[in-house]
């Protein structure tokens, strides 16, 4: 059976990714803040940031607790699985929209293109031929029913009462925390650091 690893896509989405927000992060700091503190935009894209934010980690923690372990050993089919195929991705670039919203940066935004379309058109391709691959027709039947990426609302079914993975609940759950903390901090954080005078400014785009 081939392996995921075959796909140059899978095997480096995770580089190139944090490759692309390290690049970007560092031209926010370099970059000519748009929008001062004290303008009411400021306050509605943080607000739009921490919506997006939370929504994203639910989302997340929805699909693991529907996935309940089973990632890759049988089709899932219910919660969140029943809406689309990829709803943990989903909920990653619903993150990753947070937080260009809380660094108010095209800049960022524009550098995040590059993995946020590589998902869709390499990474998701190969993760369901590998699956196709390794648990046969009940997968191609699910493909078949439930959308790739937009929800599909009428296939919803609940998930069932089953013994999940307790280890992959409670890794989501430490890695949520971490999101909802740590990024409007980090963010607010490099926020100030564009706006000091000190700073240099070598990148003149938001």
């Amino acid at each position: 059976m081939a392996s995921l690893n075959d796909s140059w896509a899978y095997r480096l989405r995770l580089p190139l990714t944090v490759l692309c927000v390290l690049v970007g992060l560092a031209l926010v700091i370099l970059s000519r803040p748009t929008i001062s503190e004290e303008a009411p935009a400021d306050f509605w894209l943080d607000l739009a940031g921490y919506a997006t934010l939370a929504l994203g980690v639910l989302i997340r923690l929805w699909a693991t607790r529907s996935i309940a372990g089973r990632k890759g050993r049988e089709v899932v089919c219910e919660g969140a699985y029943s809406l689309c195929r990829n709803p943990l991705y989903w909920g990653t670039l619903l993150i990753a929209v947070a937080a260009a919203l809380f660094l108010k940066s095209w800049t960022f935004a524009v550098i995040c293109l590059g993995p946020v379309a590589l998902y869709p058109l390499a990474v998701v391709p190969a993760e369901e031929r590998y699956l196709r691959e390794k648990l046969g027709e009940p997968y191609i039947d699910y493909c078949q029913r439930v959308p790739r990426w937009w929800p599909k609302f009428r296939n919803y079914r609940p998930t069932p009462a089953i013994a999940g993975s307790a280890s992959s609940a409670r890794a989501e759950l430490v890695r949520s925390a971490w999101w909802l903390l740590l990024i409007p901090i980090a963010t607010t954080g490099l926020c100030w650091l564009r706006s000091l005078p000190s700073t240099p400014k070598i990148w003149p785009l938001p």
